[in-house]
């Protein structure tokens, strides 16, 4: 891949039904601190939330909508399924729509990505950064552990960027998507 562009990234924003009118102010900080671009994705919002990220996505060319078309709300990892099959750029980008940044963040991914297949970030506020490490004794491997006791690295799913043709290469190899596993 090419040196990637700030500009190029497409994050999805993922919201979900009940959610929109409380989380999507979030998104004018994240704008206030990028050049990327952002993807609405309604994960089974109602008519009136999908209208109001609909509506945003109009105030700026940087914005888009886009609804998974689910009869219910898709488990995380679905969602992410799906997007990673409707985007076509070099990379999947994403995040949760609680997401706030405190400063210019993307140009630390696109950095990260010169040496990386992906990066990822969002390990909740309260939590410690031991928090992350998933104890020997857990028997599933997802949701806030990004690290094993053993010291791999898991991922996390909150926000992250990959390469898509080496995530998508891994996934086909390994036979794993980014759903959680059992620790075996």
């Amino acid at each position: 891949m090419s040196q990637l562009r700030e500009e190029e990234i497409v994050f999805n924003i993922i919201y979900v039904r009940g959610t929109v009118a409380e989380l999507l102010p979030l998104l004018r900080n994240l704008l206030s601190h990028s050049v990327c671009q952002y993807r609405l994705v309604s994960n089974h919002c109602t008519a009136a939330e999908e209208q109001l990220l609909s509506a945003e996505a109009a105030t700026s060319k940087r914005l888009h909508f886009h609804n998974l078309g689910a009869d219910q709300i898709l488990q995380h990892h679905e969602a992410l399924h799906r997007l990673m099959d409707y985007d076509d750029g070099p990379c999947f980008a994403f995040m949760d729509s609680d997401i706030f940044a405190t400063g210019p963040f993307v140009s630390q991914f696109v950095e990260a990505l010169q040496e990386h297949d992906g990066v990822f970030t969002g390990l909740p506020i309260w939590h410690e950064a031991d928090d992350g490490v998933m104890p020997a004794e857990f028997q599933i491997a997802g949701g806030r552990f990004y690290k094993s006791h053993n010291g791999l690295t898991l991922g996390l799913t909150y926000c992250a960027i990959y390469k898509k043709e080496p995530l998508q290469a891994y996934m086909h190899r390994s036979g794993m998507d980014l759903g959680r596993y059992y620790w075996g």
